[in-house]
């Protein structure tokens, strides 16, 4: 499987999983991914690196405005808040979207396999 252009296979033993263990209190949080450890890992890489681009962009943002002034604070504010929601939204879409297409066709393909090799 292809997690953010970098193979890794869902069962592989990652830093992540010491920084970011199966839990009720944060992370990606949804049935299927509190459902699978594996795709608890892979949902929450996924989405962890789409909200890094996000805060990336916001800094970037922030500064370019720093330096090229605008007259109000309050405009300031808004346009800095508006990339940040704007990125966190498109992230959650793109998150959700690979949780039940990418990984949604992996899990399908190994309950597949499985119910293949134990045959009832």
């Amino acid at each position: 499987m292809i997690v953010h252009d970098t193979p890794v296979p869902l069962s592989s033993s990652s830093p992540q999983q010491l920084l970011c263990p199966v839990n009720n209190y944060y992370g990606f949080r949804v049935k299927r991914t509190l459902e699978s450890r594996e795709v608890w890992f892979a949902a929450n890489a996924f989405a962890g690196k789409r909200l890094a681009w996000v805060g990336l962009a916001t800094v970037v943002v922030a500064i370019v405005f720093y330096v090229f002034p605008i007259d109000k604070v309050d405009t300031y504010a808004v346009a800095v808040a508006s990339v940040m929601l704007f990125g966190v939204a498109v992230a959650v879409v793109q998150s959700f979207h690979y949780l039940y297409s990418e990984l949604g066709q992996s899990s399908k393909a190994q309950r597949g396999a499985d119910s293949n090799e134990n045959p009832s």
